[in-house]
């Protein structure tokens, strides 16, 4: 719930310098060769920067957070820290990807709303930021101390999870081609979940 994947594009316009710099490095280059190269380099997806955008998102220390908010920056919720684990490889995908249960936190819903989203690049303001705005951390409501009902399941997800554990299969269901009689439970899901039923005394 406090991770967020961005654009190609976003990363290489945040993470700039950080590429070049390792670049540089790495292929004992200029910095006026390394310009000269540089929009082919990001065009093209050389894997040379694809490789060290996977550096950076995998090996920083305490990951790559971001500052995330929606406007108005009014409740509790709308300003969030998050953590980058990933992008859009295809650069045409110009969207970014959080969970769906920290949205209600901002008031945020399914009608064009635009996040802004900055990169912490100091760690220790980052550390301070992560303590207070973390979506961990308002799990639990600081107004009345119990679960954040914010952050539960919203309707599509609650309709797919019933789906998924009342989905009952037929005995003479074809298992080896995913598209004869497909279902989304396995004969050993359902043998699971009438154990359980029976551990627990409920008739289905």
């Amino acid at each position: 719930m406090d991770s967020i994947v961005i654009p190609y594009y976003t990363f290489v316009e945040f993470y700039k310098f950080h590429i070049m710099n390792i670049y540089k490095k790495l292929y004992n280059v200029t910095m006026n060769e390394l310009q000269d190269r540089w929009y082919t380099l990001i065009q093209t997806q050389d894997p040379s920067i694809m490789n060290i955008i996977d550096i950076l998102i995998k090996r920083t220390n305490k990951g790559l957070r971001h500052y995330s908010n929606r406007n108005p920056t009014i409740a509790y919720g709308s300003t969030l820290c998050l953590k980058l684990t990933g992008i859009n490889k295809d650069p045409k995908d110009l969207t970014e990807q959080i969970c769906l249960n920290v949205c209600p936190l901002g008031n945020a819903d399914f009608d064009g709303d635009t996040l802004n989203d900055v990169p912490m690049l100091e760690t220790d303001f980052a550390d301070k930021f992560e303590a207070c705005f973390s979506p961990e951390t308002m799990v639990i409501s600081v107004a009345t101390g119990k679960f954040n009902r914010k952050v539960n399941l919203i309707k599509d997800q609650l309709v797919g999870l019933y789906s998924f554990c009342n989905d009952d299969t037929d005995e003479d269901d074809t298992w080896n081609d995913p598209n004869d009689n497909f279902t989304i439970c396995t004969p050993e899901m359902i043998q699971a979940r009438d154990v359980w039923y029976a551990q627990h005394n409920i008739t289905p």
